[in-house]
């Protein structure tokens, strides 16, 4: 959707072109029907986003974000703080 809307703006950018010589518009009504179709797909495809989720691999849980920035659950890992090297095990 977003390949074609840019398609339809391009189309309108080529007929919104004023000739030099005459001041006019090569042709206002494609000019305006495609920025019109254009943003159009543009706003659809956006629509089509607010439902894809990124999938997750088999038997993993999303980790959640605490507060501090740290990820919480099956995927995290543990990070060694500042200063786990010094203390003692």
């Amino acid at each position: 959707m977003n390949q074609l809307g840019s398609v339809l703006f391009m189309l309108s950018a080529l007929a919104a072109f004023t000739r030099p010589s005459t001041g006019s518009l090569i042709n206002a009504d494609i000019a305006n029907w495609a920025t019109v179709t254009g943003a159009s797909c543009f706003s659809v495809a956006g629509l089509l986003q607010l439902y894809e989720r990124p999938s997750q691999p088999p038997g993993r849980t999303p980790g959640v974000v605490s507060g501090r920035g740290n990820i919480i659950g099956q995927a995290a890992q543990h990070q060694p703080a500042v200063g786990d090297a010094f203390r003692p095990r």
